[in-house]
């Protein structure tokens, strides 16, 4: 049977994106709840990410991460999905703008891409987005990109990204902890029927 409720979670790095997923699915869990969590693919891709982001590294993101949430799906009553897929959209036009170059609209990799984010952004019960703290620094942990230009186009480019694909993306509390009770509090709601 598959998942009765999904949430996907956007948001530039080091915004607590991952510590709010983990402390949902942990709160899920400890209520009886089948929880599946599907990770950020990024660092597993062969190809540019970040702010070397292509079409081709782009579906690639998007589509292993399309895989995963199918295989978390399966037998679970949640799944969590921690970069929601337009969150990928949104580095991939923050690259493009860090490099200055135009997407290849015609491009066979740029139209499957911006089909495939559009149709599966609906799949998402709800999605929520992270916001820049100005009072945190970018987590340096050797696989985040460390520029603070980067990051701050990387939130503009996300909101293009949720106007295009999920305008009613709820933006989420700089405190993951604050993030956390507020999805767990409208999941558990759904999954008891209430409205």
């Amino acid at each position: 049977m598959p998942a009765r409720v999904k949430i996907g979670i956007a948001g530039p790095h080091s915004t607590g994106k991952t510590t709010t997923v983990e402390w949902v699915a942990e709160r899920l869990q400890a209520a009886g709840w089948r929880t599946e969590r599907v990770g950020d693919v990024a660092h597993l891709c062969p190809l540019p990410v970040l702010h070397r982001h292509t079409a081709q590294s782009t579906l690639w993101i998007v589509s292993t991460t399309v895989a995963n949430e199918i295989a978390a799906a399966r037998d679970s009553d949640v799944v969590l999905v921690d970069r929601a897929v337009f969150d990928a959209i949104a580095y991939y036009n923050a690259a493009l703008a860090h490099r200055r170059e135009a997407p290849d609209a015609a491009a066979a990799a740029h139209q499957a891409l911006m089909g495939l984010v559009s149709v599966w952004s609906e799949s998402y019960d709800w999605t929520f987005r992270t916001r820049i703290d100005p009072a945190l620094p970018i987590l340096d942990d050797g696989v985040r990109d460390t520029d603070p230009h980067f990051r701050s186009g990387v939130a503009t480019a996300l909101d293009h990204a949720v106007t295009r694909f999920r305008p009613d993306t709820v933006e989420l509390p700089y405190a993951p902890s604050d993030s956390a009770e507020l999805i767990t509090e409208l999941v558990l709601r759904r999954l008891k029927g209430d409205p």
